[in-house]
């Protein structure tokens, strides 16, 4: 028996291709390689932690990137990426010492279908096993961390998909947006109510919270611990076991004295929360800006880029109508045709309540 040793090239170049990427054109630490190596170890893994599958993923790529390269943010990213997608699912289960672990499950292989006949996929099958045959699985298009397939020149593509055992979700129950626009105020006045009925006692472990003073333009920044303020804030606490939990809190003089938390139910907790932080900010007169500028590199294109996280269902609206692309200079940024433009900002500003950075496309992009 001959034994040849591989190179860690060699070695990325076979992990695209078992991953059906193209080696050429993308390495392991691409959105697309890392969304792919996410899904691979979700379908063995599931249910499980976003940390644990983070962690997973991390060794699996050991010595497959520059030391130097800390990946695990980005593999974070990868996997909040497929859980606000729909690949994954976050269900807040409840242990044996009666604290609240989320945990990710596979959503069931379905798809969503544009009136333009772009095929969108959603969902994992268990252990890898896809239910569509190696001809269409050559043909998916892999775009950040979505996977698209263009159907061909008279062909019934969402038969055939329904005809391999996916299924097909209507767009409006995929990206279920809240029912109806608010305005902030209204928004937080209605959390606000649900705090005051809440009680908490003593001590909150680890709580941070995200403090409004601080520049929305840039959102690790603005996370402190509660020091001496006062107030209701947007927070995150520590669990003994699982990741931290989201939550809404009052504080006297640094004290919680009132502590909401934020269940996953049909929006996650971090929706919920991120939702709420941008009704906080649009009313204290200092709202989430997000920029727009023209994509040189794609005639009739623009890029959006943001400084906050999005909750999923306005991601997904983003999935569908652009493209997610390596942020410039941001946390997020998306690549949209011009003629998508104004209805999106018009969406941006009007249920998010978010506001222009910079107009660098004059006064016809939809202000």
């Amino acid at each position: 028996m001959v034994m040849k040793m591989l190179t860690p090239e060699e070695v990325s170049r076979v992990c695209l291709t078992s991953l059906g990427l193209d080696e050429g054109a993308l390495d392991v630490c691409s959105p697309e390689a890392l969304a792919a190596l996410v899904r691979l170890a979700a379908s063995f893994l599931a249910p499980c932690s976003p940390r644990i599958l983070t962690h997973l993923v991390s060794k699996c790529i050991q010595g497959l990137h520059p030391a130097d390269d800390d990946v695990l943010p980005r593999i974070a990213d990868a996997v909040d990426g497929l859980t606000s997608y729909g690949d994954l699912l976050e269900v807040a289960e409840e242990t044996e010492v009666g604290s609240t672990l989320p945990l990710l499950h596979l959503a069931p292989p379905s798809f969503i279908r544009r009136q333009s006949g772009m095929i969108f996929l959603v969902g994992i099958a268990p252990d890898r096993v896809s239910p569509l045959p190696e001809g269409m699985l050559r043909r998916i298009r892999n775009v950040g961390h979505t996977r698209r397939l263009v159907p061909n020149d008279a062909e019934n593509l969402a038969e055939t998909l329904e005809g391999n055992g996916l299924l097909m979700l209507p767009e409006s129950i995929w990206m279920r947006a809240p029912r109806r626009p608010m305005d902030p105020h209204a928004f937080a006045q209605d959390w606000a109510a649900k705090l005051e009925r809440a009680v908490t006692s003593g001590d909150v472990a680890g709580l941070t919270v995200l403090d409004p003073e601080r520049s929305p333009d840039f959102y690790k920044g603005r996370w402190v611990e509660p020091g001496r303020l006062a107030g209701r804030f947007v927070g995150r606490r520590q669990q003994r076991y699982g990741a931290d939990l989201w939550c809404y809190v009052q504080l006297e003089d640094g004290r919680p004295v009132r502590l909401l938390d934020f269940i996953s139910g049909e929006w996650r907790g971090c929706d919920q929360a991120w939702h709420l932080q941008m009704a906080i900010d649009a009313l204290r007169g200092k709202r989430q800006r997000y920029r727009v500028e023209v994509d040189e590199g794609a005639p009739g294109h623009a890029v959006l880029t943001f400084f906050s996280p999005l909750p999923s269902w306005a991601s997904r609206r983003l999935d569908i109508l652009g493209d997610s692309v390596t942020p410039r200079r941001g946390l997020l940024t998306y690549r949209l045709h011009m003629d998508e433009l104004a209805e999106e900002r018009r969406f941006l500003e009007t249920r998010l309540w978010l506001e222009i950075q910079t107009a660098t496309l004059g006064d016809d992009t939809g202000r």
